[in-house]
């Protein structure tokens, strides 16, 4: 999956959270995109304990980066500075997708899948090239068309884009440099010297760009790593940072979230009263109660005692039976997502939060069995408990989005496993090493865990999903093991139905 299309990644995000990213696209006309996304976790059995999974979840949504950049002819002292963050953005996005273009074309032009280097390949690898310099040059042109009246914000913010579009050339030609060392000129290649000669010569445009860029940013004193002194790099990388929220924050929705359990805990708390308040008012009437008084003062007692214990528990049932049939059938949390206020301009109005789209969301956990790992024909069978995190969403049309080139909603989901790790055996094992004349040595091993996890998006009449092995030891996460990356066509209702009913 490119950055641009919809479908839904795994990886791992630090070392206690992996994430999966789900991007949807913004319908057009009048008709929502409907959307599921479905998250499955296997945890041991003696290894699990009892969370609130809620805590440990993290979901992101925010819109994609512009596709294409914003039509603007000149910076206006009128504007605003949201125009010049998106245009940034817009040509971030575009240059991160050259530079992925750039690094696919240097794998395939020196792999087995090319017989030989043929000229159209070499001719995307410039094109790839050039439109990067394109790109960067038509936006430190608009830059330069900046009129000497705008405020201060304004002036403030050309500044940031500038630093920011410059370390977008500074990440594609770092990127740039390390696939023609790789991939076009490693040593093992197929066809590596048969492009030697155009990977030196893309070395020495590489070296060329970083000369002259080099060269800008301490024209404009932008922070740069000349040296690898520590406390440089870190500067660096707080920068960059920083830009990279300042300019990311423009895309990000307002996410407006609720419990169903404690919304309909409240209500279900007052019918639970009104029907208890209705038993005793009933009983009252019917003189059932006073029909108590002629007997003994025990029998009395009992009666009233067993009489206020049932409205007490139909107060009871009311809190928790309404609100779990409903969180069971309808949703555990529900999300709505906002477009913030933003100020469109000096001459403008501020714009009004509006609906992007919402979600239903739920978390459940169940004990499950699987065969034997070692011996699965034995019949032996071990306990896990299986995670399972499902948000069905739909997205509204954006007409004005579409409009300046913002399609799509990507949301990141990130899981904490922070609370499996205190369960887990040491990360390092003494083991005995054997060798061949008989000699002992001892030596430290990994001690290493595996769980499966699987993710997937179905959207519309396609099903795309992942699955791989979560490979972790008590230190945090190592690696993933990807198993399967598949896009396959949704079954039908109909077939869906057919297959319920071979089930039962």
């Amino acid at each position: 999956m490119t950055s641009d299309d919809p479908g839904i990644r795994l990886a791992i995000h630090d070392a206690t959270r992996f994430e999966w990213v789900a991007i949807v696209p913004l319908p057009h006309g009048k008709d929502h995109c409907r959307y599921r996304v479905e998250f499955e976790f296997e945890v041991p059995a003696h290894l699990f304990s009892t969370q609130d999974h809620w805590r440990f979840l993290q979901v992101l949504n925010r819109l994609q980066s512009p596709l294409e950049r914003a039509e603007i002819a000149e910076i206006s002292a009128a504007g605003s500075p949201d125009e010049l963050r998106e245009l940034a953005l817009a040509v971030a996005h575009r240059v991160k997708g050259y530079r992925q273009a750039f690094s696919r074309e240097c794998f395939l032009a020196n792999s087995l899948l090319a017989l030989e280097p043929n000229e159209r390949r070499l001719s995307r690898l410039l094109d790839n090239f050039v439109g990067v310099q394109r790109e960067i040059a038509e936006g430190r042109a608009l830059l330069a068309s900046c009129p000497t009246g705008i405020g201060d914000d304004m002036a403030k913010e050309v500044a940031l884009v500038d630093e920011f579009i410059s370390n977008q050339l500074l990440d594609f030609l770092f990127h740039a440099r390390r696939s023609i060392d790789d991939h076009l000129l490693r040593k093992d290649g197929p066809h590596t010297e048969a492009l030697r000669e155009v990977g030196v010569a893309f070395e020495r445009e590489v070296a060329k760009g970083l000369g002259e860029e080099m060269r800008y940013r301490e024209q404009k004193r932008f922070v740069t790593p000349t040296s690898d002194h520590p406390e440089v790099l870190e500067r660096y990388l707080e920068r960059s940072n920083l830009l990279k929220k300042h300019f990311h924050e423009l895309l990000f929705l307002r996410s407006d979230t609720f419990f169903v359990d404690s919304k309909m805990r409240d209500y279900g708390a007052i019918i639970g009263a009104v029907t208890a308040s209705l038993l005793g008012f009933a009983l009252n009437a019917t003189g059932q109660l006073s029909g108590t008084a002629g007997v003994g003062i025990g029998v009395a007692a009992g009666v009233g005692a067993a009489v206020y214990a049932l409205q007490d528990r139909i107060k009871e049932l009311g809190k928790t039976y309404l609100s779990g049939k409903i969180a069971k059938h309808y949703a555990q949390r529900v999300t709505r997502l906002l477009m913030p206020e933003r100020k469109l301009g000096k001459q403008q109005k501020e714009q009004e939060p509006r609906l992007v789209g919402s979600m239903n969301e739920f978390i459940n956990v169940k004990l499950q069995s699987r065969p034997d790992a070692l011996n699965p024909d034995l019949g032996a069978r071990r306990d896990v408990y299986v995670l399972r995190y499902v948000a069905s969403g739909a997205t509204r049309p954006q007409p004005d989005l579409r409009e300046r080139g913002i399609a799509r909603l990507k949301q990141v989901y990130r899981y904490d496993l922070s609370w499996l790790f205190a369960r887990l055996d040491d990360a390092l094992k003494t083991v005995p090493v054997f060798g061949l004349a008989g000699e002992l040595r001892l030596a430290e091993a990994a001690r290493c865990y595996r769980m499966p996890v699987k993710v997937s998006l179905h959207l519309g009449a396609k099903v795309h999903t992942h699955a791989a092995t979560v490979v972790m030891h008590k230190r945090g996460l190592e690696r993933l093991e990807m198993e399967a990356t598949n896009v396959l066509e949704a079954p039908s209702e109909a077939a869906a139905e057919e297959a319920k009913l071979v089930r039962a």
